[in-house]
């Protein structure tokens, strides 16, 4: 994005020493880490999986509608995640799951409507 670790710190709300050793591969970021950095424009499929363009500005125009939703895809992450979390026995706040519900949905979006099981777990294991 050009901008300076502690610049990119500041836009995310991000402690800097946080933000460096996610640089480093000394820490993977958690899912309130990961909603940062999708809201400061970088596109989640490429944070999770390398695939794509990194910048959500890349991956289309800024004046398109924006699409339905599709309730097919909102209702398997809605399902998906409630399952995982209740497999691990595990209980997160309404506002952490509402971004790991908008994440994996929007994953499942751009990973071409592909729902596989394995979703939830990729988002669980950051929030454990």
């Amino acid at each position: 994005m050009g901008l300076s670790q502690a610049a990119f710190s500041e836009k995310t709300g991000l402690l800097v020493t946080s933000y460096k050793k996610y640089e480093q591969n000394q820490r993977e970021p958690g899912a309130d880490a990961i909603g940062a950095f999708v809201r400061a424009g970088i596109n989640a499929n490429w944070l999770l999986s390398g695939e794509g363009k990194m910048l959500q500005s890349d991956k289309a125009r800024t004046d398109q509608p924006v699409p339905p939703i599709d309730a097919e895809t909102l209702a398997f992450v809605i399902e998906s995640l409630e399952t995982g979390l209740s497999k691990r026995k595990l209980t997160i706040d309404a506002v952490r799951k509402a971004n790991l519900i908008q994440l994996m949905y929007e994953y499942c979006l751009l990973d071409s409507g592909n729902k596989q099981a394995g979703t939830a777990e990729k988002f669980l294991k950051l929030v454990a």
